[in-house]
């Protein structure tokens, strides 16, 4: 059924579990739902399962993670950057301007930096991993289809710019932007 989260009739604790594979990033108000319509819906001891992305509102990247992704991105044979159904090579990661965001995909990451503080203010977590994506995600928009086959070739290549990643995330000291995570609502007492 297709209907707006924020009216949509679900019956209190009629759920034992909640999952948004991909998709919470894409939600307005997410602090209502998170704090209220959430555990409202979730029976007692009920999960909430997370598979998403908690980075910058609207995917704006930043300069050094840019910097990293086009270096990544100079390592690999030019046959592995042809883009998607194209003859055309890419070249380099500019990132999506936030006008550009905001007009051709307006409910993409639009309160995702919320995710995480919300989870923190909201909810038990049960289980939690980062699962990457500042260099990978960008970095092999249009052209993963170049990876698909198991090729010791494209094998190479995916761990060379897996190990960037990794480089990246521990020399910056920041978080990754995608994660899995089981968690539970904290149950407020009265009084």
């Amino acid at each position: 059924r297709t209907a707006d989260v924020h009216s949509l009739a679900v019956e209190d604790m009629s759920c034992d579990v909640l999952l948004f594979h991909s998709s919470l990033h894409h939600f307005y108000g997410l602090e209502r739902l998170m704090r209220d319509q959430i555990p409202r819906i979730l029976r007692p001891g009920g999960l909430l399962v997370l598979n998403d992305y908690w980075g910058p509102n609207r995917l704006q990247w930043t300069p050094r993670q840019l910097k990293a992704i086009n270096e990544a991105l100079s390592t690999m044979p030019e046959a592995c950057r042809v883009r998607f159904k194209s003859n055309q090579v890419k070249r380099s990661v500019t990132g999506p301007g936030w006008w550009r965001m905001r007009l051709s995909d307006p409910s993409e990451a639009a309160e995702a930096e919320q995710i995480k503080p919300f989870l923190r203010k909201h909810y038990h977590c049960l289980e939690e991993k980062s699962v990457g994506g500042n260099i990978l995600m960008p970095l092999l928009k249009d052209i993963a289809h170049h990876f698909v086959s198991d090729t010791p070739e494209s094998n190479e290549v995916l761990a060379e710019v897996c190990a960037a990643e990794d480089a990246f995330l521990a020399r910056e000291g920041v978080d990754p932007l995608l994660f899995f995570g089981v968690y539970q609502p904290i149950v407020h007492h009265p009084g």
